[in-house]
């Protein structure tokens, strides 16, 4: 994973790149799930309001994604 900051007019620009060697391994691990509710996270806390961790708010992205068929489903059980 990599991670870069890019300067411009209104401020900056935040680029990530991730290269992912097993795919069902980051379905599995809900990688784009976590990093979804992350990102969402990051704008509130650089303005100096953080937000806590939303366990209902990762497991609504979870089943969005799921039915996309690129996180694992939220199990019933």
């Amino acid at each position: 994973m990599r991670w870069g900051v890019e300067t411009v007019v209104a401020g900056c620009v935040l680029r990530r790149s991730h290269f992912v060697t097993d795919t069902d391994t980051a379905i599995d691990n809900c990688y784009v799930v976590g990093l979804h509710h992350s990102l969402a996270r990051l704008a509130p806390c650089l303005a100096g309001r953080p937000v806590a961790w939303d366990w209902d708010a990762f497991a609504e992205a979870q089943a969005h994604y799921a039915a996309l068929g690129l996180a694992a489903p939220i199990d019933a059980g």
